[in-house]
């Protein structure tokens, strides 16, 4: 074989071995790449799927917070209710109260008066008057009596008992 083919055959060799070569580094590098941005992306995958798990919870609480605070509404208005009737019976009570006081006051007096006219029927009398007798002078003439009214029968009084 010619020189020149072998010294031509080995520069074409050594230039596809060095367009080999750099082809392989390239796509080495690119795969060192791809494997760091896959490691990235996992990375960012779990921080992903962490957030959306926290989300979720959110969401959740967020849900529970709404029921409890209906609960809890609920709950503020049968307090305010509880109250308002409280205050209707309180303000009723002392109402009653008032009433009361002045009905004792009342019944004070009257025991007072009671006492009094006690005292006043206890104590002797000391002067006694006789009391005069109204005396009718009876007249000698007969009653005169109707005959209509001796066909109703006289009642004297109306009680049954």
């Amino acid at each position: 074989m010619d020189m020149n083919y072998v010294t031509a055959y080995q520069e074409v060799l050594l230039e596809n071995l060095d367009a080999i070569l750099k082809q392989n580094f390239q796509f080495q590098t690119r795969l060192k790449l791809y494997e760091m941005d896959s490691n990235k992306q996992a990375e960012l995958q779990a921080k992903f799927n962490e957030l959306s798990a926290n989300y979720q919870e959110a969401v959740n609480k967020l849900d529970e917070f709404k029921n409890s605070s209906q609960v809890y509404k609920v709950q503020a208005e049968s307090s305010d209710a509880i109250v308002q009737e409280k205050n209707r019976i309180q303000s009723a009570l002392n109402d009653a109260m008032r009433e009361i006081t002045v009905l004792n006051q009342s019944i004070q007096t009257k025991d007072r008066e009671i006492s009094d006219l006690k005292d006043i029927i206890a104590k002797p009398k000391e002067e006694e008057k006789p009391k005069k007798v109204a005396v009718k002078k009876v007249e000698d003439k007969p009653e005169e009596t109707k005959i209509e009214n001796l066909a109703k029968p006289k009642i004297d009084s109306v009680n049954t008992f």
